[in-house]
């Protein structure tokens, strides 16, 4: 088991919204629910999950979210209360019919196959005169080297007892929103360096393009993947699949900072370089939906000067 980390697609947690407690006379409506600790607004916060694909295992936990599971009613637990965890694959269809609703560009989520993932946690208590289970480390570990993150998947999970669940709230989406143009692509490149100048490829995993949002790559800077250092690429439209698009080379969190890009021919100066990538256009950093190709110019300035990466990125 590997810890999370932060690299690489996106997990959304979306709720719908509970009323506060409304006593109707002879009628008992205390439920349980899925609440974010401390939250006035009642509305969930949007959290990013992409999974690593380099990873055999990685963690979403609860906590890390402050959700809690909560016993709501005009008083605290009236006894133990038993609760229980599952996936709820039904809540699927009415996901995405009430994404549809809303808006009519919605991309259907998936559930996320059974292999791709587990439940560490499946059961808790509220104690007798409590309000909220004590187990917030409820986490789902998922298996990254299995999930396709061109697609879009979600984990429904529900909570059960003897009280009813929440309607709205009582079910929670962990969603990982896929990226169209991810996944394995083959690299051909050239690193511009003033002592060290090379050619290199890249395939399987390491020429992989992951999803960092719905319009967001990860990609290996050049051949520097050991050393930690990684780019994201920005595609306007990455469901484009007739017109060429320019695209952006921006930091990826904790690499190389900043990323600099040269869009219409290599750096004249510092030291300035001289084309050695057969093939490579003068004006850079597009992708071709037509060949499924990302050409692109970019790197960072080392102490001797640029560092610059020509690669030529085309979709197995």
């Amino acid at each position: 088991m590997k810890k999370l980390l932060a690299l690489l697609t996106v997990v959304v947690v979306a709720f719908g919204c509970k009323n506060d407690y409304v006593s109707l006379s002879g009628t008992d409506k205390s439920t349980v629910l899925f609440t974010e600790n401390g939250g006035a607004s009642k509305t969930f916060p949007r959290f990013s999950y992409v999974p690593d694909g380099t990873l055999t295992d990685e963690y979403i936990s609860f906590e890390n979210y402050t959700i809690k599971t909560k016993f709501d009613g005009p008083i605290v637990a009236p006894a133990d209360i038993a609760v229980t965890y599952s996936v709820d694959a039904a809540a699927v269809a009415k996901f995405n019919a009430d994404g549809l609703a809303a808006n009519p560009n919605w991309k259907a989520y998936a559930m996320l196959p059974a292999s791709n993932f587990s439940l560490l946690v499946t059961s808790d208590v509220i104690k007798k005169g409590e309000v909220y289970a004590p187990k917030v480390t409820n986490n789902i570990v998922t298996h990254p080297q299995l999930i396709d993150g061109a697609n879009n998947y979600v984990i429904p999970i529900k909570v059960t007892s003897s009280y009813a669940s929440a309607l709205g709230s009582g079910t929670i989406f962990f969603t990982i929103i896929g990226n169209p143009l991810a996944g394995a692509y083959n690299v051909t490149g050239y690193f511009y360096h003033p002592a060290s100048p090379r050619a290199f490829t890249r395939t399987g995993a390491s020429g992989a393009l992951i999803p960092y949002s719905a319009n967001q790559l990860v990609t290996e800077l050049g051949d520097l993947g050991s050393s930690g250092y990684y780019a994201v690429i920005t595609i306007p439209d990455p469901n484009n699949t007739t017109t060429n698009q320019d695209v952006t080379l921006d930091v990826y969190p904790g690499s190389i900072s900043p990323v600099l890009s040269w869009k219409t021919g290599l750096p004249s100066d510092n030291p300035g370089y001289t084309p050695a990538l057969a093939g490579f256009p003068l004006n850079a950093n597009y992708y071709n939906p037509i060949t499924k190709t990302f050409y692109l110019r970019y790197g960072y300035l080392g102490g001797s000067g640029y560092r610059v990466t020509e690669e030529i990125i085309v979709k197995q």
